[in-house]
């Protein structure tokens, strides 16, 4: 399947195959956005799915940037407290999904963090930290507990940047409410499934199972990053907050969007998993 997913690249990357006009996203105030913040599939399991309305969003001015967000969430420390054998703790709430970072494979993360900074760490065990738990940390000083959570938040921090944090959610514009558009999404896939060239290449291993549903075909404006429910509110009240800076942009003009042939993820057409429309640069609004 992978090779015909490549044969489907090449075939269609310069064809013309749709245009969106977004006339209907338009009411009296101007724009009417209908943006969506959809989680992405992960092992084919879908999680909470949040929607946003059209014009009724909030007149607000804008927030600050999204990476001003706390990376670590009710970071807590207790600095001062000592045990039987004169130790001071701290605690830090970290996220479940971020434990593993600090473990690091085969434990050598913790182990050398352990050891940079002079204290012993308390990890939760997976099955405790499901919602996330308190990290605790003991040190013979308060520069080293506050050293070792400088560390904490500087592997989280990179744990967010790196590939492997997969991204959760997404901000798009429906395209389903254009009944000519998927028309147009219908007629492509046919000719995928129908292609036969005179070289006898078929379509074996091609399944219309592999096309994303019409209900669902939408432009992905930014991928997310949101490994909590504050976070994804966050994300929510930004998204109502630049509403207005929208309509003002636009001046209530009609926004056009020309979605022109194929490309795929990571560049390589024998390789590729996932095939998407090209947004084909526009002069006009």
């Amino acid at each position: 399947m992978v090779r015909d997913v490549g044969q489907i690249f090449h075939l269609f990357q310069g064809s013309n195959v749709w245009r969106f006009d977004a006339q209907s996203f338009y009411a009296k105030e101007g724009l009417a956005l209908k943006s969506r913040l959809a989680t992405l599939w992960k092992s084919k399991q879908k999680r909470d799915v949040r929607y946003f309305g059209t014009t009724s969003m909030a007149e607000a001015s804008p927030p600050e940037k999204v990476e001003n967000l706390p990376m670590v969430q009710r970071e807590n420390s207790v600095g001062g407290q000592s045990d039987e054998a004169g130790l001071l703790s701290a605690s830090m709430f970290v996220d479940a999904c971020f434990f593993r970072f600090l473990v690091g494979k085969g434990g050598i993360t913790k182990q050398m963090l352990e050891k940079d900074t002079d204290v012993s760490l308390q990890i939760p065990s997976p099955k405790e930290a499901k919602q996330g738990k308190y990290l605790v940390i003991q040190g013979e000083s308060q520069e080293a507990l506050d050293n070792a959570m400088h560390q904490v938040n500087t592997i989280i921090n990179q744990a967010i940047k790196s590939p492997q944090f997969q991204y959760s959610h997404f901000v798009s514009i429906p395209l389903a409410l254009h009944p000519q558009l998927l028309e147009s999404v219908k007629a492509f896939q046919k000719t995928v499934l129908e292609f036969d060239d005179e070289s006898g290449m078929s379509n074996k291993g091609i399944d219309k199972s592999i096309f994303v549903k019409h209900t669902t075909f939408h432009l992905t404006l930014l991928m997310l990053k949101l490994w909590n429910e504050e976070l994804v509110q966050n994300a929510a009240d930004c998204l109502q907050k630049v509403t207005p800076r929208v309509h003002e942009a636009l001046e209530g003009s009609p926004l056009t969007i020309t979605l022109r042939g194929v490309d795929c993820m990571k560049g390589n057409p024998a390789k590729a998993h996932v095939l998407y429309a090209d947004v084909e640069p526009n002069d006009q609004r």
